[in-house]
């Protein structure tokens, strides 16, 4: 575990495990930390973006949020960063060691809101390709949206692909489920996938699902938060920004992936920017098959990170999708 809190003078970090707890301070102004992630955010969010430009600032934010207690941390064990305000804006997975390394291809990474949830983590379910599965895909776009958003196909392709993958699975089109029709159905699976649109508005992210005549339907974190899934223990929200929250923090009222997990949801996957759809077929699609092969979910993620990395190294790629536990 790293936890870390911040302070007007500087940035708290406590590394915890099984063989005790290490804290290290940094100095670092609040100001400054946040222009760095800001300007961190942006290159990696960015496809055209300068690589080197988003590794040197990856490189500043590794030696403020990682090397103080890199001597800490094993290869071998999942590292379950739990972030504060603006930390959790920050995709750790790119961040740049001394060696040119990134972060994320060195480490299998989760992130949690706090420990208890991260302790309610544990007791999860583990989920394989025969768990039963709901995977909606949300590939049309609503007529008062279409200067905005376009239409994905790979939607389409990437709900198909994890119906084969996942064999217990039922495949659904956005246009043939009204939104208590989902939820009943969220409380009778063991993992929801998400493909499709999401927008980012003020009051927080939503997903998308265009009725058959065209008109625009929504869900978003309130209509989660009031909701039970005592059986669901992986969501997977594969659309734009969905881990974030609307406004400038990574987490509230507004958060997708706090929603669901608030809900007792144990592991939920998303994405801290707007991805690419092509790619993130292929990423999608190498997540599940780890899981149909018994890897843990973080554990399957991170060899989905990996292979996305080696196909293209610019983090806006690769580095999008995180889990939170």
């Amino acid at each position: 575990m790293i936890s870390y809190a911040l302070f007007s003078n500087g940035v708290s970090i406590w590394a915890y495990d099984d063989r005790g707890i290490t804290h290290r301070f940094v100095p670092v102004s609040p100001a400054e930390l946040a222009r760095v992630v800001h300007r961190f955010n942006q290159e990696c969010a960015d496809r055209d973006s300068d690589i080197s430009a988003a590794r040197r600032d990856g490189q500043i934010l590794y030696r403020w949020l990682i090397a103080p207690i890199e001597s800490r941390l094993e290869p071998s064990r999942l590292i379950v960063i739990e972030p504060d305000g603006m930390i959790g804006q920050v995709a750790f997975e790119a961040l740049v060691d001394s060696s040119s390394e990134s972060f994320g291809a060195r480490y299998s990474v989760a992130f949690t809101p706090g420990l208890a949830y991260y302790l309610q983590g544990r007791l999860a379910k583990s989920v394989n390709a025969g768990s039963h599965s709901l995977i909606l895909a949300s590939s049309l776009v609503p007529t008062e949206y279409r200067e905005l958003l376009r239409p994905l196909p790979e939607a389409v392709r990437e709900s198909q692909e994890l119906g084969k993958i996942l064999h217990r699975s039922t495949v659904l089109d956005g246009t043939e489920v009204t939104r208590k029709e989902l939820l009943q159905k969220l409380a009778q699976v063991e993992i929801f996938h998400f493909a499709g649109h999401a927008i980012t508005t003020p009051e927080g992210v939503r997903l998308v699902f265009p009725s058959s005549d065209g008109q625009a339907k929504f869900i978003d974190a309130g209509v989660f938060r009031q909701s039970q899934f005592k059986d669901l223990q992986l969501v997977v929200l594969s659309a734009c920004s969905t881990a974030q929250s609307g406004e400038n923090d990574s987490v509230g009222p507004g958060n997708l992936v706090e929603a669901f997990l608030q809900t007792g949801v144990p592991r939920v996957i998303g994405a801290h920017w707007d991805v690419d759809s092509k790619t993130t077929v292929t990423l999608i699609q190498t997540l599940y098959q780890g899981i149909a092969a018994g890897k843990p979910v973080p554990a399957a993620l991170h060899q989905a990170l990996l292979e996305s990395k080696a196909a293209n190294a610019h983090p806006y790629y690769w580095a999008a999708f995180q889990i939170w536990i």
